[in-house]
């Protein structure tokens, strides 16, 4: 997988900007963590889709929405937006 800009991920998905750099910002141990790396001089953050995938999903059962089967990411995020 290759690595995503923020803002790419934020196009991507429709997650707005301060969600995700509130999310990278937080502890590792915080369930509401977002994978990622710095890279470069300006300390650019970069992550994967794949963990992306698994923070939306996590992001899914800490908002308490019932579980059930999504065919995307997408279709998660929009239903996390619809709850906002």
């Amino acid at each position: 997988m290759r690595l995503l800009r923020l803002r790419e991920v934020s196009q991507m998905y429709g997650i707005p900007m301060d969600s995700l750099y509130r999310a990278a910002r937080s502890s590792p141990a915080d369930p509401h963590h977002l994978p990622h790396v710095r890279l470069g001089a300006g300390g650019t953050i970069w992550t994967r889709e794949d963990w992306v995938e698994e923070w939306l999903m996590r992001m899914r059962s800490d908002a308490g929405i019932p579980r059930r089967r999504w065919s995307s990411a997408k279709d998660l995020q929009a239903e996390i937006k619809r709850l906002e």
